[in-house]
């Protein structure tokens, strides 16, 4: 008997806090949905012809300009730079500044494909070199 006692208690109380988290639920209105982030893709290709529109068909040539295009894009949607894999070599610095910001809480990534790698790099290919004393 005294377990069917304590067995109703423990339901009695499972009831009422279930009653309170549900009336809890109720003034304060259910979370609104989950809404699916829109993401758009641009795509960059090391050397890829000049005018390209980011699109995986004719993609930008260098991270400069997918820039001010991902900056724009940001106001509707999230936005992915795609840098296919290979070298990008920079003529000039390359900054970011709070004008190329995401806005409206989306956001603006910057990476290569999944076990891809791009290379970012200010340095200037050497070539024309020869050997000149093979003992050293």
């Amino acid at each position: 008997m005294r377990h069917l006692i304590q067995l109703r208690y423990g339901l009695a109380r499972f009831a009422l806090a279930a009653a309170v988290l549900g009336l809890a639920v109720m003034a304060l209105g259910a979370p609104p949905a989950a809404q699916a982030a829109s993401v758009t893709t641009l795509y960059v290709v090391p050397g890829a012809a000049a005018g390209g529109t980011g699109t995986a068909q004719q993609p930008f040539g260098s991270i400069d300009a997918a820039e001010a295009v991902a900056h724009q894009d940001s106001a509707s949607s999230d936005v992915v730079v795609s840098l296919a894999p290979g070298t990008y070599r920079l003529t000039q610095p390359l900054t970011f500044s709070s004008a190329d910001s995401a806005q409206n809480g989306n956001t603006i990534t910057y990476s290569a494909p999944a076990g891809q790698t791009a290379i970012v790099t200010g340095a200037e290919k050497v070539t024309g070199w020869q050997v000149q004393d093979q003992a050293n």
